[in-house]
């Protein structure tokens, strides 16, 4: 009985070694890519229960909210937990995965997934890959892939994506073994800046124009995210950025923005607001779609005093998380003078 009993310690004790070990080598093998991989790691690596504000988008996100600025501005801890072309059907896995170590007095939701603009990318597996593979191992992700897909083989590949990256060890370097706990600190939560600037056109007036709706399984998609946040009792910000803008993306920001206030929610269209950002379409973005550091800085102006005017938060934060935050100001501070530099 006591061998037995020294085998079965024996084997568990291997099993459970050669899981850790799988799990790490998974971890180093995914892509070194800064801007997915490092955000979803760099989340993990934040202070638990340290965030008053969780930023979940597309690319809008991490060139739109200057978190330094937010910090600076308002005294408020934020991140922005974005991966390019991010798609609505991933907000709720996203919000789960954050409450597990943070408990934000707001999300901040990008509603662009939900406007028409990337309608065809939602059907390609690699934009929700780009979520769900720098994740952690756990039962929720397996929960979330299985809702993605019924498809077996695309489930185990998506469970397992060292298989679907395995060609990889090719390119193995020094990120990959950072990478074996799959969390770091991001110097800068989650905020990337951009220097260049291109001039855009003026918007027009759109004030003449009507609701449309959006696509029926995105606002399913959206129905489903409110009713979970409203069981977890997560307060939800909707922020629509500012970005070029024709009629049928001001008709369905219309229709979001009715439907969302209509079920208790705040949707802060900044398209509606230009003049009191102050945003100049001359010197203030870099492409389209996105503002440059100089335009990002007053939109997240603009977005932090609403935040404070509007929601009732404790922004008293312990030594060590000031300690921390003060650090990414100068490491801010930093990046601009060398940016300057460089021009010089």
């Amino acid at each position: 009985m006591k061998k037995e009993y020294k085998n079965f310690i024996g084997s568990f004790l291997f099993l459970s070694g050669a899981v850790i070990i799988f799990v790490c080598i998974s971890y180093m093998m995914r892509p070194v890519d800064n801007r997915n991989d490092g955000m979803m790691m760099g989340f993990y690596g934040e202070k638990n229960h340290s965030l008053d504000v969780i930023a979940l988008g597309s690319s809008s996100v991490y060139r739109f909210l200057n978190n330094p600025v937010l910090w600076e501005e308002y005294g408020i801890t934020s991140y922005n937990l974005a991966t390019g072309s991010m798609q609505s059907d991933v907000y709720e896995m996203l919000i789960n995965e954050s409450l597990k170590t943070q408990s934000p007095d707001i999300i901040l939701i990008e509603t662009r997934p939900y406007i028409q603009i990337n309608q065809n990318k939602k059907k390609e597996d690699i934009y929700f890959r780009k979520a769900s593979d720098y994740m952690k191992y756990s039962w929720d992700r397996i929960h979330y892939i299985n809702e993605y897909t019924d498809d077996k083989e695309k489930r185990f590949q998506l469970y397992f994506d060292i298989v679907f990256y395995h060609g990889l060890w090719k390119e193995f370097g020094l990120g990959n073994i950072y990478r074996v706990d799959n969390e770091y600190v991001d110097r800068m939560k989650g905020w990337r800046s951009v220097f260049e600037s291109v001039p855009m056109n003026v918007p027009k007036d759109y004030s003449y124009v009507s609701e449309q709706s959006i696509e029926a399984e995105k606002e399913k998609e959206l129905e489903r995210l409110i009713e979970y946040c409203e069981r977890r009792g997560v307060e939800i910000l909707f922020v629509a950025t500012p970005w070029e803008m024709n009629e049928e993306r001001v008709a369905q920001n219309r229709y979001l923005e009715r439907i969302i206030t209509e079920k208790g929610y705040r949707f802060l269209n900044c398209n509606d607001h230009i003049d009191e950002i102050g945003l100049n379409y001359a010197t203030d973005f870099y492409d389209e779609k996105h503002v440059n550091v100089f335009g990002a800085e007053k939109v997240t102006r603009f977005i932090g005093q609403y935040i404070t005017e509007n929601y009732d938060m404790d922004l008293t934060h312990d030594k060590s998380t000031i300690s921390e935050w003060d650090k990414v100001l100068d490491r801010y501070a930093q990046e601009e003078q060398e940016s300057k530099a460089e021009k010089e």
